[in-house]
């Protein structure tokens, strides 16, 4: 997983760089910043080695806009002002949102249940690649996923249906039950 990010704003450039070393799942995450490429400010945050990106950029969000709060992360200088992440599409439409939900509390779920589930349009999932969604979802269904399907495209269309919230196998049934649509849709 990448959690090397840049902030900038205005002079001033926040990166934060994560340790490829760790030990005991807990590896660190540097953070430097700077005003005209002269290094103001050096932080460090230890995190769980599968922190999800979630929990990550909470974590970001939270330090560029808190000076109180990034005072516990401090190794040298000090960085007195704030950064705003600005708010990018952050969801999915409501339609596949509801029709997620109701699938996922189904407990008899059927190939039409499957082949009816749409986006409704293009969402933030629409074009995620695989290092982003990988820093969305436990490593643990990313496996699971990754074990159902050979092909890089129908894997990161089930990372996207999982990552938009379908439960880990509802989101390979979705998948294989498009693929099969369209199989048949060839012959």
């Amino acid at each position: 997983m990448d959690f090397n990010l840049t902030y900038t704003s205005g002079n001033i450039s926040v990166t934060f760089k994560k340790d490829d070393d760790y030990i005991d799942n807990i590896c660190k995450i540097y953070i430097f910043v700077e005003d005209e490429n002269t290094e103001i400010a050096y932080y460090v945050k230890e995190v769980a080695v599968d922190v999800n990106k979630k929990h990550f950029l909470n974590f970001v969000k939270k330090f560029l806009s808190n000076p109180e709060y990034r005072k516990t992360y401090i190794v040298g200088g000090n960085w007195e002002e704030t950064m705003v992440l600005e708010n990018k599409k952050t969801d999915i439409n409501e339609e596949c949102r509801t029709a997620i939900s109701k699938l996922n509390n189904k407990e008899t779920k059927k190939f039409s249940d499957f082949a009816s589930l749409k986006t409704y349009g293009r969402d933030k999932f629409s074009n995620m690649k695989l290092d982003e969604l990988q820093l969305l979802l436990k490593t643990k269904d990313i496996e699971v996923i990754r074990d159902s399907f050979e092909d890089n495209p129908p894997f990161l269309t089930t990372l996207r249906w999982k990552a938009r919230g379908l439960n880990t196998e509802d989101a390979i049934r979705k998948v294989k039950t498009d693929l099969e649509i369209n199989k048949n849709s060839h012959k």
